[in-house]
């Protein structure tokens, strides 16, 4: 599809810099709460995981662009309560970076924390508890800064001075595909699968059956086969392989693995066509998130703003 940019304000075309497929992909994503508990759930610990009342997080509209570090964003945020409910929010900060941010994104993520405070004193209200999480797919596994990486010649006595903080990455580049795999967490299963793959075109055609089968208990979920739908509209993308299996999806999967795949995928992602598989798609991400402006989703999804009004207007039928 083209990428038409031209025209566009300058804060539009400086997000077209910062979000490259990969990074436009994990957004999606990140907006998806059944996709976020699952990354949490996995990631933290589990006496963490725990103190959060799952039920009370929401997306927030909160949004960070560092113009210093063209290559990164992370503005995707969740706020919430612990479960004994007491005066205090909790952001949930992710932040995804294709390449190893090296010893910046411990500055970089202090910000964002830091910026929470300050907007807290401006608004009156209880100081933000942040929880920074890196995902990382990037060429080589990345490290855990922390100030005695940061400062390795300092004498120890002074480390304190530095601002310490925790966070917690999910590091797919150092993940190996059997781990993967492995994963009882099924949407993060298949979308860490996919980014892994996704730059590998051998890779893409051998693993593409697991990430279009479908554990049973998932067959009949709407957010599931929503969250499948952006990981193989990202797929196809970005990898010529699995834009022609997912075109002759026949040649890949058995007549009872087929059975497996969703019916509002197989019916009509797969047989109606790209065209408008890529309209179905965009019209379902509108239907999740109402709020969002056309700009926004024509650059998430890179289609003109006329694709996006047409996937408001798409009607769905059972053909």
């Amino acid at each position: 599809m083209n990428k038409r940019k031209d025209n566009l304000p300058a804060s539009t075309e400086h997000y077209s810099k910062v979000h490259q497929p990969h990074d436009k992909f994990v957004r999606a994503l990140l907006q998806e709460k059944e996709f976020t508990v699952q990354l949490l759930e996995y990631v933290l610990p589990s006496e963490v995981f725990n103190i959060l009342d799952i039920n009370s997080l929401k997306l927030t509209t909160n949004t960070f662009i560092d113009t210093e570090l063209l290559g990164s964003y992370s503005d995707v945020c969740y706020e919430g309560q612990t479960i004994t409910g007491e005066p205090l929010r909790i952001s949930l900060i992710f932040e995804h970076k294709s390449d190893d941010p090296g010893t910046a994104i411990y500055d970089q993520l202090g910000g964002y924390i830091f910026d929470n405070w300050a907007e807290d004193r401006r608004q009156g209200r209880p100081l933000t508890l942040s929880i920074p999480i890196l995902i990382h797919h990037g060429d080589k596994p990345v490290t855990l800064q922390t100030p005695a990486k940061i400062f390795p010649n300092a004498p120890e006595h002074l480390l304190p001075y530095v601002p310490a903080f925790k966070y917690d990455i999910i590091d797919v580049a150092a993940m190996s595909i059997e781990t993967i795999l492995s994963l009882q967490f099924w949407t993060l299963r298949n979308t860490l699968l996919a980014l892994k793959i996704g730059r590998d075109e051998k890779k893409v055609t051998q693993y593409l059956r697991e990430l279009l089968i479908f554990a049973s208990g998932y067959k009949d979920s709407p957010a599931y086969a929503h969250l499948v739908e952006l990981t193989l509209y990202y797929l196809a993308n970005i990898s010529k392989n699995a834009n022609m299996a997912i075109a002759n999806i026949e040649t890949i999967l058995t007549p009872e693995e087929q059975e497996q795949i969703p019916p509002s995928i197989f019916g009509k992602y797969f047989v109606k066509g790209r065209e408008e598989g890529v309209l179905l798609t965009i019209h379902n991400y509108i239907k999740k998130n109402p709020t969002v402006n056309d700009q926004f989703i024509a650059d998430l999804f890179e289609v003109t703003l006329e694709v996006v009004q047409n996937a408001r207007n798409f009607v769905v039928t059972d053909k």
